[in-house]
């Protein structure tokens, strides 16, 4: 059983929730686990397969900076907002500017 529910947890990175219930519910069906043990199994491998997903995701992020830093150009997310905050505060000096020159050109 220990194998079985390992090698349904490696799959349920990539599963769907009815797929997972589809899969465990078929051990049901042949006799190779209780109905409990369903269940178990089911919860285990949901949250381990949520928690490989994020994993996942963490990791891929982390490798796209690194490859954008890499190439000279990438910047995080945190680094783009706060360049694009000092864009915008600029441009509203500028704009401040130009109204007072306006006016004294008046």
């Amino acid at each position: 059983m220990l194998e079985k529910a390992m090698l349904l947890g490696l799959g349920a990175l990539t599963m769907t929730k009815e797929t997972l219930e589809k899969s465990v519910d078929e051990l049901v069906k042949k006799g190779e686990v209780s109905q409990d043990e369903a269940k178990e199994m089911f919860r285990e491998m949901w949250a381990k397969g949520q928690q490989e997903r994020e994993n996942l995701t963490k990791v891929i992020k982390e490798q796209v900076d690194k490859a954008m830093k890499a190439f000279g150009g990438g910047v995080s997310k945190e680094e783009f907002d706060a360049i694009v905050a000092r864009l915008e505060a600029l441009e509203a000096r500028l704009a401040a500017q130009e109204g007072k020159t306006q006016q004294h050109k008046e």
